[in-house]
C-alpha cells in the first residue's frame, strides 16, 4: 500500500506547486492590470 500513499503525496505536492504558481501568476497580472490602467488615466 505503500505506492498509493506516495502517489498521494506526488499529486499532493503537484496540486500545491501549482496553486503557488497560480497565485503568483495572478498577482503579476494585477499589478500589469493597474499599471495599464495607471497609463490609461494619464
Amino acid at each position: 500500500m505503500d505506492s498509493i500513499e506516495t502517489v498521494f503525496y506526488v499529486y499532493l505536492g503537484v496540486f500545491l506547486t501549482l496553486s503557488i504558481l497560480f497565485i503568483l501568476a495572478n498577482r503579476q497580472l494585477q499589478n500589469l492590470i493597474n499599471e495599464a490602467k495607471e497609463d490609461l488615466d494619464d
